[in-house]
């Protein structure tokens, strides 16, 4: 299993800069998690992490029907992929929150009674969804450390708005749901990570996809009922593919070279000359990057190696089941007489990182910008995006990314409207936007999604999809 490890690397926009000039500089540090090799016939014979899952489910009256029923179904799908190994927790909740049962070994005769359990949900009344994910959480923490699994998630399923108990305003900000989420029950929810499913018009996805960004998850848009199952399935083959945990990356800068700014949604903890990124986890086949932004000094004579930083990657190997470290360095010529830099010239994969981070502003400003209600404001940034993309140079016109990202943001272009903003629209965004700002794909109608040109493709996480 030596070749279950992540790789580490880094380079700059380009090879080389003049010695004698101060510059600013863009560099890119990209994380690349092992594949494992599964197709769905080979899930049976492969390696993976044992899994401790506690699912929160809505059984509230506005659930009943075909909505809590596909819910059922898709748990039983959920039971039938955990082996003995893994553990299981259901909480529900309508107006009370019911522990229907504890972490639980999915052995076979676990199983069976977890099913005729699941057969029993009914719908209630009321939406108790703070109640609900707190307990959760704290069936988390509560796990003693000889039983608990490495990777552990709580998924919380709703179709409406917390109308009992905490975060009952339509709307939260950031800090109320990080209180009401990961602060408010200490450190250890760090050992889990938190998913969340909107089903329908009602639910208040900006809470959600808060929740989840607190919880290093993801937010999925569920519209309709037809795309319960799917995403489900692709969430829990993305949990049991995961590869690495706990990943801590410390890039420590040398003489006359300064951080000038920092690129990244992750937790960035600056410490003199070094910082240290918190990346969460990685899942088979995916990929995280951060790009820096630095200033260099001129230097007293050319050089063929000027040493800009060195990194450390730390994280735990759920493969190997083990804490591993790795080292890398970036250096750059500094002659005294450049290459033209230019376009076609450029490092295309730092190219391609600076065109998604300039998607995700441009994403977020549209977003508020409909929320004030001016969503002519609104479609002015997605528009100007989309000319930004179309204008790339010749070597990205044909990227499978590029066009992805090109495709989500005319996605968001249809969706920010007047007419059906506060249905559709602000959910399908927040999901889009979240993709990209986290590199792992969630929104279903996203072309990132697809599986022939997703940005963030996981075939070990869409091999579990239901069919």
């Amino acid at each position: 299993m030596n070749d279950k490890k992540l790789t580490v690397a880094c380079s700059t926009e380009y090879k080389d800069y003049p010695f004698k000039e101060k510059l600013d500089i863009w560099t890119l540090i990209s994380l690349k998690a092992p594949s494992l090799g599964m197709t769905l016939d080979e899930k049976e014979h492969r390696k993976r992490a044992p899994i401790d899952l506690v699912v929160v489910i809505d059984k509230s009256g506005s659930m009943a029907g075909e909505k809590l029923a596909l819910v059922k179904k898709t748990l039983e799908f959920v039971v039938s992929q955990l082996n003995e190994k893994d553990r299981l927790c259901l909480i529900t909740f309508d107006t009370s929150v019911y522990l229907d049962f504890k972490l639980t070994p999915m052995t076979p005769m676990n199983k069976y009674q977890t099913l005729k359990i699941i057969k029993d949900i009914s719908p209630g009344s009321m939406t108790n969804l703070c109640g609900g994910l707190m307990k959760g959480l704290c069936e988390v923490i509560d796990r003693a450390d000889e039983e608990k699994n490495e990777v552990a998630s709580v998924l919380l399923f709703t179709d409406g708005f917390a109308n009992k108990g905490g975060l009952t305003n339509i709307y939260c900000s950031s800090s109320q749901t990080a209180k009401y989420t990961i602060g408010i029950v200490g450190p250890k929810t760090a050992d889990a990570s938190i998913y969340t499913f909107g089903f329908g018009s009602n639910h208040n996805a900006q809470m959600l996809k808060e929740i989840s960004d607190a919880g290093s998850g993801m937010y999925y848009y569920i519209e309709n009922v037809d795309m319960i199952a799917e995403a489900f399935g692709q969430c829990l083959g993305g949990l049991l593919s995961t590869v690495a945990q706990g990943i801590q990356v410390e890039i420590m800068m040398e003489n006359k070279v300064s951080i000038k700014k920092v690129h990244s949604n992750q937790p960035t903890e600056k410490q003199g000359s070094s910082i240290k990124i918190n990346m969460g986890d990685l899942q088979s086949e995916e990929s995280r990057d951060v790009v820096l932004e630095l200033s260099i000094d001129s230097l007293d004579s050319p050089t063929d190696c000027q040493t800009l930083f060195n990194i450390k990657l730390n994280y735990f190997n759920v493969i190997n089941e083990c804490l591993e470290s790795s080292n890398a360095v970036l250096t750059v010529l500094r002659p005294e007489k450049c290459e033209d830099h230019n376009k076609e010239s450029s490092n295309i994969d730092l190219n391609k990182q600076v065109l998604r981070i300039n998607v995700t502003k441009a994403m977020n400003n549209a977003y508020e910008k409909a929320e004030e209600g001016d969503f002519s404001g609104a479609a002015d940034f997605l528009e100007e995006q989309l000319l930004v993309l179309n204008s790339v140079s010749s070597r990205l016109a044909e990227d499978d990314q590029l066009q992805c990202m090109l495709a989500d943001v005319a996605l968001c272009g249809k969706v920010t409207k007047k007419a059906g903003w506060f249905e559709k629209g602000r959910k399908a965004l927040l999901n889009t936007l979240q993709q990209h700002e986290r590199q792992r794909s969630s929104n279903l109608k996203s072309k990132s999604y697809a599986t022939k040109e997703q940005c963030y493709g996981r075939v070990a996480a869409k091999g579990f999809v239901l069919k």
